[in-house]
């Protein structure tokens, strides 16, 4: 590049290059929307963009990062069954080898390998998920044992479940699988569910982790007697391991749907159940008999709604189950220690129901219990109001606990700081 000594000819050259040469021997700046040609002209062109090109390169970017998922996956397999031999001391360690194939450099064998057939099953059948059937599509990519397990039956019988579940979607309501799978609230108002959706919803129960509330509320009858027991069947343990709040509305349970529900909770299903609503749900004395222990022993449950149902003082004295006869079998643990409310409205209860629960109330077996709701009973207004003042005197006493427990508290505070002061002054004498 030839270098500009006459004065005149590099003013004019800065005054064409918008004043960005400063010294001969300095090139010019170029911005972010200059362009510099080969002959030294300088020309401003603003750069275009494509929306198209934008979209395009998302798509792009995408199936890179799929592919990069997938090498990954088998390069984790590559990793477990090929690991070279100065890892042989972990695996050895481990116990995934013998000692043997230290000794040789040999290859450890795969972990998966070294399971039975029924364990690899297990692992398929928790992959074998019908809102995301391409888990169990990619971890049998990068797994020979697993590959083996997915067999074109199974394949075929997981595409059957995806679009089962993708129609149950539809029907709910919800835009898509991936809605439901990620869905914290669903709300199911009349949508006419049969007691072959409901069953399809409580298979569904072990691949929602995210859910928290889920009504369903039916006045049409379509999901007929068997519904609940249906969806309550397909409840594994773990299943809706999030859920805190269920309402089911209009839908029979029944003494069968009241037994497989009991059933479903002492298998793990709802964890960490607070809220539950069985409402208008033809539940009677024997029903709630069958369901009363599984209750007892959620030991998160605050609130209980069993209004509209036929159940009388039996199935009441089922759920608050006084102390037994000496010489009996112990209670279930729980006992529904921190239950706060409980609604009884439009039930069957007399006036030996209430003087249970107000012997309940007054023995301190519903501590926590702050509203009960007996409205439209065919109890005497006397017997209604002895549950009342027997749950002022529960609510007082509750009171005088969380009183008396500040003061414990508070009292072993200063205590604390007493001995902290003495401790501090006996370490200055000895100074």
């Amino acid at each position: 590049m030839e270098v500009l000594t006459d004065t005149a000819e590099l003013a004019n050259v800065k005054a064409r290059a918008g004043n960005q040469i400063s010294s001969p021997a300095r090139r010019p700046r170029v911005s972010t929307h200059t362009c510099v040609h080969s002959r030294g002209k300088i020309s401003r062109e603003r750069p275009q963009f494509s929306h198209l090109f934008v979209i395009l390169r998302l798509f792009y970017l995408k199936s890179i990062y799929l592919s990069i998922y997938l090498s990954i996956l088998y390069i984790c397999a590559l990793d477990i069954t090929q690991r070279p031999s100065d890892c042989n001391d972990t695996y050895q360690v481990c116990g995934l080898f013998p000692s043997g194939a230290r000794a040789t450099g040999a290859a450890p064998p795969m972990a998966l390998s070294r399971l039975s057939g029924d364990e690899q099953g297990i692992i398929l059948g928790q992959l074998r998920n019908p809102l995301e059937p391409r888990l169990a599509m990619y971890f049998s990519s990068a797994s020979i044992e697993l590959r083996a397990l997915l067999t074109p039956a199974v394949r075929q019988q997981l595409r059957a479940d995806h679009e089962v579940a993708a129609a149950l979607c539809v029907k709910m309501g919800i835009p898509s699988c991936k809605e439901l799978r990620e869905a914290t609230k669903v709300d199911c108002f009349d949508r006419g569910l049969s007691a072959a959706d409901l069953a399809t919803l409580g298979l569904l129960g072990s691949v929602l982790p995210a859910l928290e509330v889920l009504t369903l509320i039916q006045h049409s009858g379509s999901a007929g007697p068997d519904g609940v027991l249906r969806l309550v069947e397909g409840w594994v343990a773990g299943a809706l391991p999030a859920v805190t709040h269920l309402d089911i509305y209009n839908i029979h349970v029944g003494e069968a749907g009241a037994s497989a529900f009991a059933a479903a909770l002492d298998r793990g299903a709802l964890p960490r159940l607070e809220s539950l609503v069985l409402s208008n749900a033809a539940i009677g004395d024997a029903a709630l008999v069958a369901l009363a222990p599984a209750l007892r022993r959620r030991p998160a449950l605050e609130a209980l709604y069993l209004c509209g149902n036929p159940f009388g003082d039996e199935g009441l004295a089922a759920l608050l189950a006084p102390p037994p006869p000496a010489g009996t079998p112990p209670l279930p643990t729980g006992g529904l220690k921190k239950l706060k409310l409980l609604d009884l409205r439009y039930t069957e209860m007399i006036d030996a129901g209430c003087a249970a629960l107000a012997t309940a109330l007054d023995s301190s077996a519903l501590p926590a219990l702050v509203t009960s709701r007996l409205n439209d009973i065919p109890a005497s207004a006397a017997a209604i109001e002895a549950v009342r003042e027997a749950l002022e005197r529960s609510r007082a006493e509750a009171l005088a606990r969380v009183d008396r427990a500040a003061i414990a508290a508070s009292a072993a505070r200063e205590l604390g700081r007493r001995r902290s002061q003495r401790l501090r002054g006996g370490e200055r004498g000895i100074h």
